[in-house]
């Protein structure tokens, strides 16, 4: 007989040594943690999350000192969502209504948190948009809110081919290589602008030639310099009648429909589904129940699979959601937005 835990909490605790720099930020970013979770470093509290499917992260330079940290991360499971008839966020196949003991209630932290080093100004997020009609491509970047820019800051891209990383020479108007250079962005609170770029000749993302690109974006502001980089396909789709179009060609989406991404890894998830494209002659695949891991959308880019990025609600449950009111809602719009953000500059998401 299958025993299961008799505890609902629990702590993860790390201590770190570290020489602290007074002009670097400390972000620790973590992956994903089921259901609720608060962090504290040296006993401060950092912030919390609520919800189990999507990354996060939090800044935590004025908690670090010189010298030894703990961090100390508290996890509730599932049952931190639920109360009675109410669901507060998306809870995937928890089915609470059908008795805990049947389905029992998940809860733990998933991948390998990372303490990341930024500059004092840094690259917030990119996100690629792609047209094959228009020939182009939109780089839309972010800023953080509290970003102090000086005269002088720059903006740069560059473009490679992943994985070799070799350069991919494409023309861009001067006046895009240094979009900071605005008066009008540098008054305005939250940055998030765009440059566009003409680009004839791309190599195409499609299930048959599953090529990608990085975007190499720099960030230099005084002194200081950050780095981003973005992978992503150059591909386009839309719907014509009842019609799917992938980069102007009419294609039907062939694969399995109960995905269940139960072992992770990226390596993993590539070579099955390169072996289901070979035996079975798929380019698609519907993820099945719950938001997944993040590496299954980049096997997915790399293997050249059309997914359909299912969420985490069930419509079996609709009645706890609705019951869970405006907590429901605010939570889930956070978790929804996290989820976009990760996977928005994945060309194999075509479905939402």
């Amino acid at each position: 007989k299958r025993q299961g835990r008799i505890y609902n909490s629990g702590w993860y605790v790390k201590k770190i040594r570290l020489d602290k720099e007074d002009d670097k930020r400390y972000f620790l970013m973590l992956d994903r943690i089921e259901m609720f979770s608060m962090l504290f470093v040296n006993g401060m509290r950092c912030g919390h999350h609520f919800g189990a499917y999507t990354p996060f992260e939090f800044e935590i330079t004025d908690a670090l000192v010189e010298g030894e940290n703990t961090l100390a991360v508290f996890v509730y499971d599932q049952t931190a969502s639920i109360d009675g008839i109410k669901h507060y966020c998306q809870v995937g196949v928890t089915r609470a209504q059908r008795g805990y003991k049947r389905f029992g209630l998940r809860g733990g932290r998933y991948g390998i948190p990372v303490l990341e080093v930024r500059e004092e100004t840094y690259l917030k997020d990119i996100y690629v948009k792609t047209s094959t009609r228009k020939g182009e491509m939109e780089i839309e970047y972010e800023l953080p809110e509290d970003i102090n820019l000086s005269a002088d800051a720059k903006l740069s891209f560059k473009l490679l081919k992943w994985p070799e990383g070799e350069k991919v020479q494409l023309d861009m108007d001067p006046k895009y290589l240094n979009p900071l250079s605005s008066e009008t962005i540098r008054r305005i609170d939250k940055i998030e602008n765009s440059a566009t770029v003409k680009w004839p000749n791309p190599e195409l993302w499609s299930p048959d030639h599953p090529d990608l690109y990085v975007l190499r974006t720099t960030l230099e502001n005084g002194k200081t310099k950050d780095v981003l980089d973005t992978r992503f396909g150059f591909r386009e789709f839309w719907i014509e009648g009842k019609s799917f179009f992938l980069n102007g060609k009419p294609i039907r989406l062939r694969g399995n429909s109960i995905y269940n991404p139960k072992t992770p890894g990226r390596d993993f998830h590539r070579e099955v589904w390169k072996k289901q494209k070979e035996i079975f002659g798929v380019n698609a695949c519907r993820i099945h129940h719950t938001i997944p891991s993040g590496d299954l959308l980049l096997a997915a880019d790399e293997a050249g699979i059309l997914i359909d990025n299912q969420s985490s609600i069930w419509s079996s449950e609709a009645a706890w959601y609705k019951n869970g009111g405006e907590w429901f809602l605010a939570n889930t719009k956070i978790e929804f937005e996290e989820w976009v953000r990760r996977d928005r500059n994945c060309p194999s998401v075509v479905i939402w």
